[in-house]
């Protein structure tokens, strides 16, 4: 009929990569893409949603829980290529930046107060908007952070010459990336209990520590005594450039006020 609405309910070649789809096939055997029809449906739009997000073997929930019981099938697996099993290391990233820009809005909208810092003696109405745009941009601190954490496992580590440091990068993309998802989950539990955010982010760091030993336990399968002092050694540098890190901020910080001529060097 003339002018009628011609439907095809799937392709003959490969949205993708273009090669030739056979007729009963659900995935291309070119690069592997799921076979979809060309018009969405209600029933193509339930099953999609429902396998993206309520499945229980959807990879964001089998990653999250395996980091837990089983971290160095993950990375390992990663490194070694595998990549359908479980959330690349970039997109795990990503989910942590996406859910601690989520805490920082509930916290921003419904617990105003917890983001109030006390310097004692600096002027509170000077520091804490400066304290909140630097949360604001924690999506850049942590791309900061990363790189300087992958260097301290790499300077830790490298004498078993197991991983370099792209590798330690990717180690510790999924290892900060997963403590900042479960921050980001306690943070808004623990805004409840009326602590400021700086308190808080002092209780979960101890978090991240003991869960990078353990990390690098199942990595490496260490016997407890050499994973504790490699952990010590980790945390001594890690806390005297953290130390350096914060004199920069403060003298930065004072810095601003001497040259603004603002706060408490006001004439």
């Amino acid at each position: 009929m003339a002018g009628a609405l011609v439907t095809i309910d799937r392709p003959d070649r490969c949205l993708n990569c273009e090669n030739p789809i056979l007729p009963q096939a659900q995935y291309c055997l070119g690069c592997g893409a799921k076979v979809q029809e060309y018009r969405f449906t209600t029933k193509r739009l339930v099953n999609e949603f429902s396998e993206r997000f309520l499945n229980v073997d959807n990879t964001i929930f089998k990653t999250y829980i395996h980091l837990f019981t089983q971290p160095e099938a993950v990375i390992d697996g990663f490194l070694h290529g595998l990549r359908k099993r479980y959330l690349n290391a970039f997109n795990y990233f990503a989910v942590a930046i996406t859910l601690s820009g989520i805490m920082l809005f509930f916290m921003k909208r419904f617990f105003p107060e917890a983001m109030e810092f006390d310097f004692g003696g600096l002027p509170e109405d000077q520091i804490n908007p400066q304290m909140e745009s630097i949360m604001e941009y924690q999506s850049l601190l942590y791309f900061a952070t990363v790189p300087i954490l992958a260097l301290l496992g790499w300077a830790v580590w490298k004498y078993r010459k197991e991983h370099n440091y792209a590798e330690q990068l990717i180690i510790q993309l999924y290892t900060y990336s997963h403590c900042a998802i479960n921050a980001a989950i306690l943070g808004v539990l623990l805004l409840f209990s009326g602590l400021p955010w700086m308190t808080i982010s002092m209780f979960l760091t101890p978090f991240y520590v003991l869960y990078n030993a353990y990390v690098y336990k199942r990595l490496y399968q260490l016997p407890f005594s050499e994973i504790t002092a490699r952990t010590l050694i980790f945390i001594l540098i890690g806390v005297g450039s953290y130390i350096g890190l914060i004199f920069l901020g403060i003298v930065c910080t004072l810095l601003y006020f001497f040259i603004t001529q603002s706060g408490p060097f006001a004439g």
